[in-house]
């Protein structure tokens, strides 16, 4: 929540908050290029920042309130073929062969990638054959670590 009423305090500089319409906070939605899931979390984060900034009489009104929520079609993930594997890692070994250990410990491992890009090193226990995910948060909830293989 910080880092994103920090960016939109950035944003609007000075402007004091009674003053920030919705239309402005569309633009600056729009201008940053937020879509899908980021937006409706800005939108989310907006919202309480301005109902606080109304419990305090700050603002009368909440102008994220009337904000668009966008609709997120929850999709389950597509599952690569044995074949387009074969033809990720290829391209990926000719490419960018420093990213071999990321594309297969997230194709074979089923990791996110917020979590394979969060993975060290030292987490991977070759002789146990095992691999700690970092818990991450999900909204006010913590996910238990994903894989122990």
């Amino acid at each position: 929540v910080r880092h994103r009423i920090g960016r939109l305090c950035k944003a609007f500089g000075s402007t004091p908050v009674h003053l920030v319409t919705t239309r402005e906070l569309e633009t600056w939605l729009d201008a940053n290029g937020y879509q899908g899931i980021t937006r409706r979390n800005y939108r989310t984060h907006l919202v309480m920042f301005f109902n606080f900034a109304k419990r305090l009489k700050y603002v009368h009104e909440n102008p994220a309130e009337a904000l668009v929520k966008p609709r997120i079609d929850e999709k389950s993930p597509a599952i690569l073929t044995v074949k387009e594997c074969q033809a990720l890692m290829s391209a990926v070994v000719e490419h960018a062969p420093e990213m071999v250990p990321y594309f297969a410990i997230a194709l074979f491992a089923g990791l996110r990638p917020s979590e394979a890009e969060q993975l060290d090193w030292r987490y991977v226990n070759f002789t146990a054959r095992t691999i700690k995910v970092k818990r991450i948060r999900i909204h006010t909830q913590y996910a238990p670590p994903k894989l122990v293989a």
